[in-house]
């Protein structure tokens, strides 16, 4: 359903801004491309504020790097 759709966005939006390290709501605004765009360039990724599969995959690794 759309709604269970919307969830899920809801929650990888948070998963990224709770990496990026800007307010965590679930939406994906300004700040958060911003910060993604920081991110993308740090990690070697095309710096494009859009949150494709590159950019997941340093997403995931950072998670994991830092999770215990």
């Amino acid at each position: 359903s759309s709604s269970a759709a919307s969830d899920v966005y809801k929650r990888q939006v948070s998963v990224l801004q709770s990496v990026l390290g800007v307010t965590v709501d679930g939406r994906f605004g300004d700040d958060t491309e911003t910060s993604l765009k920081v991110f993308q360039k740090n990690t070697g990724v095309k710096a494009n504020g859009t949150c494709g599969i590159d950019s997941w995959k340093k997403v995931i690794e950072h998670v994991k790097a830092n999770t215990k």
